[in-house]
């Protein structure tokens, strides 16, 4: 049976890491403009933030570990 990867995502105030939790290797970054005003929250292969910039809130989900874009919405 084919094991199914753990993805941890930290936010370092200007990038988004996405780490394997089982061997602690570094897949991915993603820079973003603003400040994160919500998340990040990984649920299976998918993050969901939200990005606070001058006068508007943008939600995005990405797909891990390649920080895909998948969705996005106004909050």
């Amino acid at each position: 049976m084919k094991e199914t990867p753990i993805y941890a995502v930290v936010d370092n105030g200007t990038e988004l890491r996405c780490i394997d939790a089982k061997t602690g290797a570094l897949r991915n970054v993603y820079r973003y403009d603003g400040v994160l005003a919500s998340g990040p929250i990984v649920t299976a292969d998918r993050c969901t933030v939200v990005i606070k910039k001058i006068n508007t809130n943008s939600g995005m989900v990405f797909t891990l570990p390649n920080f895909t874009l998948t969705a996005t919405f106004a909050v």
